[in-house]
């Protein structure tokens, strides 16, 4: 886990929110597909029953499975998948709806609307990490329409250009015209 692994120093340099998230949440890395580790993030709530599975696994558990959700009748290499254990339990639930509880879902949701964000390299590189995919995936598959971003980047422009007040806003960025309008 990287707690563990934190230098003091950098968590000298953490903001309040970051303080706070650090000691609320772990991190777990998993595989993922083609092998490459996966950060999970794990409530503090979690913690506690996380920690009585890998206590008591070798009650319920063959010695040779590493997996943390291991099946027990699968013997040295069986797991649960979480994406066919989640279709199980929703459909028994009434939902219109089930479909949109998918994990590739909720990624592609997540780093579509990331997009309004100014996010650095740095910041993107962590996220897509923590999605399980490099920048070149996100960029290509998530990235918004272009019409997208000239509906809602430029027509802030023409909005003002034709409101007559485009003067005012003299040396601000798009993204101040559009915080100032809210």
């Amino acid at each position: 886990m990287y707690k563990q692994e934190t230098v003091e120093e950098v968590n000298k340099s953490m903001g309040e929110t970051e303080k706070k998230l650090f000691n609320e949440l772990d991190v777990v890395m998993s595989r993922g597909k083609c092998g490459n580790k996966v950060p999970t993030l794990i409530p503090s709530d979690c913690a506690a029953p996380l920690q009585l599975l890998v206590d008591n696994r070798e009650t319920y558990i063959d010695k040779d499975n590493k997996y943390l959700f291991a099946n027990p009748l699968a013997r040295t290499t069986g797991h649960y998948n979480a994406g066919v254990v989640l279709k199980e339990q929703l459909s028994d639930m009434a939902l219109n709806r089930a479909d949109l509880f998918h994990a590739t879902k909720l990624r592609k949701y997540c780093a579509t609307t990331s997009q309004i964000l100014e996010m650095g390299e740095f910041d993107m590189e962590v996220l897509t990490r923590h999605m399980g995919h490099d920048k070149d995936v996100h960029r290509g598959y998530y990235r918004l329409s272009d019409a997208t971003h000239e509906l809602t980047r430029a027509s802030i422009l023409m909005m003002k250009l034709d409101e007559g007040c485009l003067s005012k806003y003299s040396g601000r960025s798009l993204e101040e015209m559009l915080t100032e309008g809210n």
